[in-house]
């Protein structure tokens, strides 16, 4: 219990020494002095707490086995996605063939704009605006 009262003793005392380094940086517009110094002693407090936490790793043999294939939540929501996607660029008339041959197919953005023959600056136009 002594520790817990030594390092609150530690904070105090670093926060009202920081409270008096940066006394020029409160900007009575922008917070009240309370609350700017709550928020000192609150932020010494988390660095704190960073800087001491142990992270331990686990032993290589800890039981879990790891898999290539996406989890089925990922999944889901993966398919979720492709759909909006899909809904979404079918909305795009104008650029829709451009979308699905550069995004889908791996075209580059000239191999595009020969194959509909329109000019490349056109190209990244309607892949920017889309």
């Amino acid at each position: 219990m002594r520790e817990f009262g030594a390092t609150a003793d530690d904070l105090a005392q670093e926060a009202l020494t920081t409270v008096w380094r940066k006394a020029h940086m409160l900007d009575p517009s922008k917070s009240n002095a309370p609350a700017w110094i709550y928020r000192v002693a609150r932020n010494l407090r988390i660095d704190r707490f960073r800087r001491e936490r142990v992270w331990q790793p686990l032993p290589e043999d800890h039981g879990e086995e790891v898999s290539d294939e996406p989890m089925p939540d990922e999944q889901i929501s993966q398919n979720d996605v492709q759909t909006a996607i899909r809904k979404a660029i079918e909305t795009l008339p104008a650029a829709r063939a451009i979308i699905e041959q550069y995004y889908m197919n791996g075209l580059l953005q000239s191999e595009a704009a020969e194959s509909f023959c329109i000019p490349i600056g056109t190209v990244k136009s309607r892949l920017r605006l889309a």
